[in-house]
C-alpha cells in the first residue's frame, strides 16, 4: 500500500520499501553520561552509532518517512496524519490474513498548539502540565524515549523545579536497562501497593519501548502481578518523545528508526489492549 491509498490521500512523505527489522535494539544499551546537564542536551544532540542489522525474526512492510521536515515536525502534525502514519506501519507482513489492529483518533491528544521552539527539556514539565492532569491520582503517565540516555535526560527534566533546581520530591521513575529487571518490577509493585512513602507523588514512569515490553511480558506471566500497576482501573497517558534525534545527521528519531519504531508500535498496541479507552497517546 502506498501513500496514495490512504484515506483522504494525505501525503506522509514516505515510500513503500521492504526491510528486515531486528527485534532488539542496540541503541537501548547505550551507556549514559551521568554528568550531563539539561543545557548540555539542548546544545548537543547525542550522536549514536547506527545499529548493525542481524538476521531478522520477522519482516515488516516499511512505510517509514525519510523526509527530515516530516520527522522534525511529526508531533505538530494534524492528528489524522499522525494516526495514519502509525496505523500503516502497524501492519506486519506475516499477519496479512488477519484483520489489522488499528488506533483511532480518540487514542491521541492533539499537541499541535504547543510551539516547536518550546519543545525542549527545560520546558518539559510545562508540556506535561499543559496536556496531562498531573494532579489526578487516578491517572498514570508513561514517558517513552528512544534510548537509555534520553530516559536519564527526561528524568532530570521531570525532577526540575520552576527555579531550575532539582526537586527533593520524587516525581519520576526510571525504568531502563541501567537497573536490574527485578529492581524495576519491585519498584512498580511497591508503588502499586503504596508500600514506600517516597513514591507517593511519583506520577511519571520513564522508559524505552524494549524495557517497557519486557516488564509487561514478565508481569503478565506471573499471576501475583494481576491487578497491579496498569491492570488497575487507572487512566493512562503515554507521552512519546519524538523530539530526540538518535542520529541527527540522518534525521533518525523514534518514529522512523528501524530498530525502535516497530518496538514502539508493538508496545503501544499492547498498552491499548490493556487499558482500552482509558488510554491516550501524547506526542512530545
Amino acid at each position: 500500500m502506498g501513500a496514495d491509498d490512504l484515506e483522504d490521500n494525505l501525503d506522509l512523505g514516505f515510500n513503500e520499501e521492504k526491510v528486515i527489522v531486528e527485534e532488539t535494539t542496540a541503541s537501548d544499551n547505550t551507556s549514559s553520561h551521568n554528568k550531563r546537564t539539561i543545557e548540555d542536551v539542548e546544545n548537543d544532540i547525542t550522536e549514536l552509532e547506527a545499529p548493525k542489522q542481524k538476521k531478522a525474526k520477522g519482516k515488516r512492510v516499511n512505510h517509514l518517512s525519510s523526509d527530515p521536515e516530516f520527522v522534525r515536525n511529526f508531533a505538530s502534525l494534524p492528528v489524522e496524519q499522525i494516526l495514519q502514519y502509525f496505523n500503516i506501519n502497524l501492519k506486519n507482513e506475516e499477519d496479512e490474513s488477519k484483520a489489522p489492529f488499528l488506533f483511532s483518533k480518540n487514542d491521541f491528544k492533539d499537541t499541535a498548539s504547543y510551539k516547536k521552539e518550546d519543545r525542549k527539556l527545560t520546558k518539559f514539565n510545562d508540556f506535561l502540565q499543559t496536556f496531562i492532569n498531573q494532579k489526578d491520582a487516578k491517572t498514570k503517565t508513561i514517558i517513552i524515549a528512544a534510548t537509555n540516555i534520553r530516559v536519564a535526560d527526561i528524568h532530570r527534566a521531570v525532577q526540575m523545579t520552576e527555579d531550575e533546581t532539582n526537586s527533593k520530591v520524587l516525581k519520576g521513575i526510571k525504568l531502563f536497562n541501567k537497573n536490574k529487571l527485578k529492581q524495576d518490577i519491585d519498584t512498580i509493585v511497591n508503588i502499586s501497593k503504596s508500600k514506600d512513602e517516597k513514591y507517593k507523588l511519583a506520577k511519571n514512569y520513564i522508559t524505552t519501548p524494549v524495557r517497557l515490553m519486557t516488564i509487561l511480558d514478565t508481569m503478565k506471566s506471573d499471576k501475583k502481578y494481576d491487578n497491579l500497576w496498569l491492570k488497575d482501573k487507572s487512566k493512562l497517558d503515554i507521552v512519546v518523545d519524538v523530539q530526540f534525534l538518535i542520529n541527527s545527521a540522518k534525521n533518525v528519531s523514534i518514529i522512523n528508526d528501524f530498530q525502535t519504531v516497530y518496538q514502539l508500535l508493538d508496545v503501544l498496541k499492547t498498552l491499548k489492549q490493556i487499558k482500552g479507552n482509558s488510554l491516550r497517546i501524547v506526542l512530545y
